[in-house]
Formats: structure tokens, C-alpha cells, sequence
């Protein structure tokens, strides 16, 4: 994929396409969304629900958390209605706190609540992740290039 070409996640863009590429040795990488995609979300999203969680990727790993907490603050969201969370977490184990944010909801817990038990459980979440290369992760500098090359050598 050209770093000129941008998809979006399961609209322009599915598992097939993926494979496919990755079977012609294309290389890409995750970007975050862009300004006007956050915006245009958090409007559509104003009028329709009574309070908003945010989950996001590790801050760590990504920029969505700042750029979406820049654009909360910068529209003036109230902090009534929405809230943004940094998982500090990637994969299953975010995944893990978004389902239990969802069954939390279900319940019909105060939203300040709900907030408060997300970062609770948050805290005693912990992932482990094994990969077989770690070749595409230090060229998108996920992980960084002296701390991959040790890494890989060890290994």
C-alpha cells in the first residue's frame, strides 16, 4: 500500500484486502484518524447519546488518545457527557475493557461510575505479546530500531 493511500477500517478496507497484499509483499502500517474524522464522529454522536465513553489504544502506541482529547477540549464537549480513556492497552486486553465498560452500561451504572470502574479494572489488566518478527514493528517504529535489532539478535 503507497503511504499515499488511506483506508478506513472495515468500510474501504477488510480482513481479504489485508491478506491480499500481504501476499503480494506490500508493507503498511496504522495510522490514526484524521481531524475532520473525529469531529464529524463526535458531532454525529452529540445529539444521539446522553454520555460518551471513549476507549483508545495505549498512548504509547498511537496518537488517537491526544487527538482525541485535543478535539474534545477544543469543540468544548462537557465532561457530563463525554469521557476519554487511554487503556494503556493494545489488543485482547483493550478489548477486554471495552466489553466490560459495555456490560457496566447494561447495568445502568451512573456514568461517573462506569468511568471510575473502567480505570480500576484498567489497572489490573495485563497483556503479554509474543510476535515471530518483530521486522515490521521497528520499521513503523512501534518498537524502536536499537531495542528491536537487541531484540532480535537475543531471540
Amino acid at each position: 500500500i503507497s503511504t499515499r493511500e488511506n483506508f478506513l477500517d472495515k468500510i474501504t478496507l477488510d480482513s481479504g484486502d489485508i491478506r491480499e497484499k500481504i501476499n503480494r509483499g506490500d508493507s503498511f502500517s496504522t495510522s490514526q484518524p484524521s481531524i475532520q474524522t473525529v469531529d464529524s464522529l463526535l458531532s454525529f454522536l452529540e445529539n444521539k447519546y446522553d454520555h460518551v465513553l471513549v476507549l483508545t489504544v495505549s498512548a504509547e502506541l498511537s496518537g488517537t488518545y491526544q487527538l482525541i482529547s485535543q478535539r474534545i477540549k477544543e469543540n468544548q464537549y462537557s465532561s457530563d457527557w463525554i469521557q476519554i480513556i487511554d487503556t494503556k492497552k493494545n489488543s485482547v486486553a483493550q478489548g477486554l475493557l471495552v466489553e466490560a465498560a459495555v456490560e457496566l452500561a447494561k447495568s445502568d451504572i451512573d456514568f461517573t461510575e462506569l468511568v471510575r470502574k473502567i480505570k480500576e479494572i484498567r489497572s489490573k489488566a495485563f497483556i503479554y505479546v509474543s510476535v515471530p518478527d518483530l521486522t515490521p514493528m521497528i520499521k513503523s517504529g512501534r518498537v524502536p530500531k536499537l531495542l528491536g535489532k537487541i531484540t532480535q539478535t537475543v531471540s
